[in-house]
């Protein structure tokens, strides 16, 4: 594969023709020496980064005595109105999914919808007054376990559940304010917000 060569003009890459005139005279395919003697020098191109939605990367160019070299650099193109709805989905997502919905029993890790822990403890209670002692909760696993443990204990652990939601639920909304109040897009773009959710709940029977 032959070497090709180029000139930076106004930034921008301008490639060598296959024909160069030196000193009066049209040298077909000229040999590297020539073409170096000419200006003319041959480009390296760095490692992209990976891509990112929010940035869209450009190329920039610097060169050496020698060389031209090809790099690379990420710029925030879009409005700041759509990056905070990119960035408010981002948070939506994340609050669904398992980084915050999860807590563990024995060490397995399963989750409760509301409804399903309004449904269960009511459950509960039904059983407690029928006059029993001990329930079944089920893992969201396939195939599921069954946890057979004390009506208390099992309370217990969905008040702890449910306070850990409503807790989690303020940080996620704590978030969603905090994005919208953003007026640089730099700091939309770089905004994290995993952070302060609280420790999950986690039994040992």
């Amino acid at each position: 594969m032959n070497m090709r060569y180029y000139k930076l003009v106004n930034n921008e890459l301008q490639q060598a023709p296959t024909n160069l005139t030196i000193d009066g005279i049209d040298v077909m395919y000229p040999t590297e020496e020539q073409y170096l003697s000419q200006g003319w020098k041959p480009l390296l191109i760095a490692e992209r980064p990976i891509a990112n939605k929010y940035y869209r990367i450009f190329p920039f160019y610097s060169e050496t005595e020698t060389n031209i070299i090809q790099e690379w650099e990420n710029r925030i193109v879009e409005p700041i109105d759509k990056l905070k709805t990119m960035k408010l989905i981002d948070l939506k997502s994340y609050d669904k999914s398992n980084e915050v919905n999860s807590f563990s029993i024995n060490g397995m890790n399963m989750w409760l919808a509301k409804n399903d822990r309004a449904a269960l403890m009511y459950s509960i209670e039904s059983e407690e007054a029928m006059g029993l002692t001990m329930t079944s909760i089920y893992t969201s696993s396939i195939p599921s376990n069954i946890l057979e443990m004390p009506t208390t204990t099992a309370k217990l652990f969905l008040q702890a559940l449910e306070v850990y939601a409503k807790q989690a639920y303020g940080v996620t909304q704590e978030h969603q304010n905090t994005i919208v109040g953003l007026t640089a897009s730099e700091d939309v773009v770089e905004y994290q917000f995993n952070t302060g959710y609280p420790d999950k709940v986690a039994f040992v029977l």
